[in-house]
């Protein structure tokens, strides 16, 4: 120490330095009104930066309280998922909120852009979402009932294809049973009809028309024993509906019938293909509003924990996606 303390004497306290440190005073006295103003630039820089890290900080505390609360860590699956992202923007809101003193207009700049992400993201983004979700499950659902009420009409197209085989199954036996009726009715009976057949057959016979002779005796007892056995094996009633008319009636009901379950079908599964997804939320306030204003108060000698307010952000938003 005694050889430096001579040595930085003989080096700096020279002659032919002093007018360098003359200049060196001047120039500090002269600077003094920049000086301040340098001085009050790095005090606002200080103050910016102590003002945005205690924000911050105070958001990284409360997130920490967040992440530890026992209520929030019970939760499971797409609950627990959609409290962390509801924290993601609840969280801000509620220290800006706590903050407004301290913070100014510089935080309820920062709340309303929380806000409006809050609103956006967290609410109106998972809304988005279910209704997305829910339209696709609903016209998928429409989708494959569309299928089977078309394979319904396809299976209608056939039914009436067989209820019109029916019909002209029935007539081309009844047609037939009429016609021997009238004949029958026309030559007052059996006996008649057996003399006009034996007087044919003379007629053919005699006047060699042997033609259709044959084929029209067999064609008339055919038509005798098929209206006779018709009548004869009717016990219960069954035959009998098997007439033209009853198969029309039958078609005609049956036909009404499948048309109107399958109207009322359509109807209904168009009829939950546009009903609303959920209810409607409340209206959503400007940005520069408090969405939940009875909440907190700035008043309250006790701040709130945040996941006590997260919760019932949570519960409330919870409640209405799963509705």
């Amino acid at each position: 120490m005694d050889e430096v303390w001579p040595r930085l004497v003989h080096e700096y306290a020279r002659t032919e330095l002093l007018p360098a440190y003359v200049g060196a005073v001047a120039v500090w006295v002269v600077s003094t009104p920049f000086r301040r103003i340098a001085g009050a630039f790095l005090v606002q820089v200080w103050r910016v930066l102590r003002l945005n890290g205690g924000m911050w900080f105070e958001i990284a505390s409360r997130y920490q309280e967040v992440l530890q609360n026992r209520e929030l860590c019970q939760l499971r699956g797409p609950a627990y998922a959609y409290a962390l992202w509801s924290a993601l923007f609840a969280v801000p809101v509620q220290v800006l909120r706590d903050g407004e003193v301290e913070y100014g207009r510089y935080g309820r700049m920062h709340r309303s852009w929380w806000l409006a992400g809050q609103v956006t993201l967290g609410q109106y983004g998972p809304e988005l979402l279910v209704t997305t979700v829910r339209s696709l499950g609903r016209y998928g659902r429409a989708s494959g009932e569309a299928c089977l009420l078309t394979g319904r009409r396809m299976f209608a197209v056939m039914h009436g294809v067989g209820w019109l085989l029916l019909l002209l199954l029935s007539l081309a036996i009844h047609i037939p049973m009429a016609l021997y009726d009238l004949m029958e009715f026309s030559l007052c009976g059996t006996v008649g009809v057996v003399a006009l057949v034996a007087a044919l057959n003379a007629l053919n016979y005699l006047l060699k028309w042997t033609s259709f002779s044959l084929e029209t005796t067999v064609a008339i007892g055919c038509m005798g024993l098929l209206t006779h056995g018709w009548s004869l094996g009717d016990g219960d009633g069954r035959i009998r509906k098997m007439a033209p008319q009853f198969v029309v009636g039958s078609a005609w009901d049956s036909v009404l019938q499948h048309a109107d379950d399958r109207d009322r079908s359509e109807s209904a599964s168009l009829l939950r293909l546009q009903e609303p997804d959920v209810e409607e939320l409340e209206n959503f306030q400007a940005a520069l509003d408090d969405p939940y204003p009875d909440e907190w108060t700035l008043a309250s000698v006790k701040r709130p924990p945040i996941a006590r307010y997260l919760l019932t952000l949570l519960t409330r938003m919870w409640n209405w996606l799963t509705f």
